[in-house]
């Protein structure tokens, strides 16, 4: 009998723990339900001018960092509202040029060798070229080439991999002079699935000037601008300036004030 009574008082007692640890729980979900939400706040730098971004850039800076930039572009297609748009690619050249030239391959022959040539191309030639790039015995910066030389290329995919030029890269033209025009003196850039766009657009030092700095941003951004796919929207949502190395920081700039800059000097 003893026992019984024993059991039953612990028993019970466990019954009162756990009926307090559920008004302890039910008071404090209730509390939490009128509880304003938790708002974490966020260091982001009001819009700059080009002008105060560089003075700060160029603080502690080395001759041989560039600027950069990151664009943030509208990625929804006005086709589709249920799909983003696909990635886009292109390329830029500056009226300030800021970086050594890159060496240049074509693949061409017959009359499109001169023509390469004539447009500034270091090395020319046909598929005999894929063994010494493989070898290392030439480095170039990068691969272009004609429509039917991409085609005989086709069958060294698997030995190029990425570095294979393609029209879908933009690295494939029927006028070869033009496009080596654009790779020997231009800057390549594409956008990432998110609408991002990173280039470089000059110097932090080396003579550059604000007036320099911001042709070439309303040179890049009215490139990138060319992408976009309908005339409603903007576009062009942010615009970042920043150095390629060291803690310089970044700067937020408000675009339409750069694209305005071409727009004044027309």
């Amino acid at each position: 009998m003893l026992r019984i009574v024993a059991a039953t008082r612990t028993a019970g007692n466990s019954l009162c723990r756990a009926a307090a640890s559920c008004n302890g729980y039910r008071s404090y979900t209730a509390e939490a339900a009128t509880a304003p939400p938790i708002r974490f706040a966020t260091k982001r730098k009001p819009p700059t001018t080009v002008q105060e971004a560089l003075a700060k850039l160029r603080l502690n800076a080395k001759d041989f960092e560039s600027l950069e930039i990151t664009v943030k572009t509208d990625t929804r297609d006005p086709n589709n509202k249920k799909r983003k748009r696909d990635p886009f690619r292109g390329n830029v050249i500056f009226p300030h040029q800021f970086r050594k030239e890159p060496t240049v391959l074509v693949f061409a022959r017959g009359e499109d060798v001169e023509i390469a040539k004539a447009a500034g191309a270091q090395i020319v030639g046909d598929d005999s070229l894929v063994n010494e790039i493989l070898e290392n015995t030439v480095k170039p910066d990068y691969l272009l080439a004609t429509p039917d030389m991409a085609k005989v290329l086709k069958k060294h995919a698997r030995q190029l991999r990425s570095s294979l030029p393609t029209e879908k890269k933009g690295l494939v033209h029927e006028e070869i002079g033009e496009l080596v025009n654009k790779y020997l003196h231009g800057i390549p850039y594409r956008s990432d699935s998110q609408g991002y766009v990173r280039m470089a657009v000059g110097k932090v030092k080396a003579n550059f000037t604000v007036e320099m700095i911001e042709e070439n941003l309303a040179t890049s951004l009215q490139a990138i601008k060319s992408h976009q796919l309908s005339t409603s929207g903007k576009f062009i949502q942010e615009l970042q300036l920043s150095r390629t190395q060291g803690k310089g920081g970044t700067f937020y700039i408000k675009p339409d004030e750069v694209l305005n800059m071409l727009k004044s000097d027309d």
